[in-house]
């Protein structure tokens, strides 16, 4: 999970120009190039290894999502189990 800045408009040009993309998962993601272009339900970083997805922390409810969503743990049923967490890795764009 990446948390994005207090100066969201470097994190947007990085979006607009699609620099941020090699950084982060993307879903759901139509292509037109190379020809015939297509369809990717998942792309992940580091050969898929990586979940990586944005999250702005001036907005505590979507902070708070992101740590609900990667601190929890699923049993091999797939169901969260309640009551035990996991950690996760944070990194902080642009930060000082």
């Amino acid at each position: 999970m990446a948390f994005l800045p207090s100066a969201p408009l470097d994190v947007d040009a990085a979006i607009k120009t699609g620099t941020a993309f090699q950084l982060l998962t993307v879903q759901d993601l139509l292509f037109s190039h190379p020809a015939p272009g297509g369809h990717l339900q998942r792309l992940q970083p580091v050969g898929g290894l990586v979940d990586a997805f944005l999250a702005d922390t001036r907005n505590p409810t979507d902070a708070q999502i992101w740590f609900d969503i990667w601190s929890s743990v699923k049993g091999p049923d797939g169901e969260i189990i309640g009551g035990v967490r996991k950690g996760f890795l944070e990194v902080i764009i642009g930060g000082s």
